[in-house]
């Protein structure tokens, strides 16, 4: 929702454990007012805010059942 802050990016694991690189990376500043759909059983992270401070806007969907 801003980007006047440092730091905080978005990671999300898509890829293999076995994989040396396991999770693709999102850097919000770049894409302003976006939103991000992901499966809730997917492992992901927020890096540490350095400067400022990261506004988001976090919600749930209700869907069809994953299989």
């Amino acid at each position: 929702m801003n980007n006047d802050y440092e730091g905080g990016e978005f990671d999300l694991e898509i890829y293999n454990p076995l994989n040396k690189k396991r999770y693709v990376t999102f850097d919000n500043k770049t894409q302003k007012n976006s939103i991000l759909f992901f499966y809730s059983d997917f492992w992901h992270r927020v890096r540490p805010v350095k400067k400022g401070v990261r506004k988001s806007v976090v919600a749930w969907v209700l869907g069809p059942k994953y299989r």
